[in-house]
């Protein structure tokens, strides 16, 4: 008795999980995510007015692109990471 024919959903799935197994021999790097005020002040739960106060007192480093300060999304998570590592340290 033949075997039941996959739907093509089960078998887009099937062909994406082998290709998630397969590894490259290249490293990319993966790229970086350039956040603007608006963004980092939702991200962060404060105001625009404070993210853009921090950037002109070089509390957050940003880089003018296009009329607009961008910062880092990377570098902010990892001073968090260190403020938050520092701070629970300390008590």
């Amino acid at each position: 008795m033949p075997a039941p024919a996959l739907g093509k959903l089960a078998a887009d799935s099937i062909a994406l999980s082998n290709m998630s197994t397969t590894r490259t021999t290249r490293s990319e790097p993966e790229p970086r995510c350039w956040m603007t005020a608006p963004e980092v002040a939702a991200d962060l739960r404060i105001s625009e007015s404070t993210v853009r106060r921090l950037i002109r007192q070089r509390d957050l480093p940003a880089l003018p692109i296009g009329g607009q300060y961008r910062v880092d999304g990377d570098a902010l998570e990892a001073r968090i990471a260190a403020a938050t590592t520092t701070d629970r340290s300390a008590a």
